[in-house]
C-alpha cells in the first residue's frame, strides 16, 4: 500500500508530481486561512504523513486520532519561536517530525521518506533536481536526491 501524504495548502505542481510518484497526496485546497482542529483531525485520521505549513498548529488530538500516522513535516520560512507541533505528544508517540529550513529542500525531504518506508516502491533508483522555486532544473544547476 502506497503511503499517504496530506498537504495543508497548495504548493508548486512540480512538487506534487514528485510526491505523486511515491505515495497518494490530498492537498487542502485553501491558502486564505489556516485549517481548523477538526479539519485537521479528519485528515490525520487518512493520512500516513502530514505536511503542515507554517500558521497551522498540530494539536496532541491530531497526532493523536491516527495510532498510524509515521510523520510531520513543518515547513516554515523560519523555525517558528513556539512550538505549533505538540513535540511532546509526537514523541511520546513515535511519530517523527521534521523542521526545515530553508523550506524549499522540504518537498525533497518528505518524497523522500515516504518512499523509503513504502513497501510497494520497487521501481528503480532515479534522481530528481529542483530549483529553489520548486521547478524542475538540470542537475547542474541544482541539488539532487536519490530514491530507493
Amino acid at each position: 500500500m502506497r503511503p499517504r501524504v496530506f498537504v495543508s495548502q497548495p504548493i508548486p505542481e512540480p512538487a506534487l508530481e514528485i510526491l505523486r510518484e511515491v505515495a497518494d497526496v490530498s492537498v487542502f485546497p485553501r491558502l486564505d486561512r489556516n485549517m481548523s482542529e477538526d479539519e485537521w483531525i479528519m485528515a490525520a485520521k487518512r493520512s500516513d504523513y502530514l505536511f503542515v505549513m507554517g500558521g497551522n498548529i498540530i494539536t496532541a488530538s491530531i497526532i493523536k486520532a491516527n495510532p498510524e500516522l509515521k510523520g510531520i513535516v513543518l515547513v516554515h520560512r523560519r523555525l517558528p519561536a513556539g512550538n505549533s507541533i505538540d513535540l511532546e505528544t509526537a514523541r511520546a508517540t513515535g511519530i517523527a517530525v521534521l523542521f526545515q529550513h530553508p523550506w524549499e529542500a522540504v518537498y525533497d525531504r518528505i518524497a523522500e521518506a515516504t518512499a523509503i518506508s513504502s513497501s510497494r516502491c520497487s521501481s528503480p533508483s532515479r534522481t530528481a533536481s529542483w530549483t529553489p522555486t520548486g521547478t524542475r532544473a538540470p542537475a547542474s544547476s541544482s541539488r539532487s536526491i536519490r530514491w530507493r
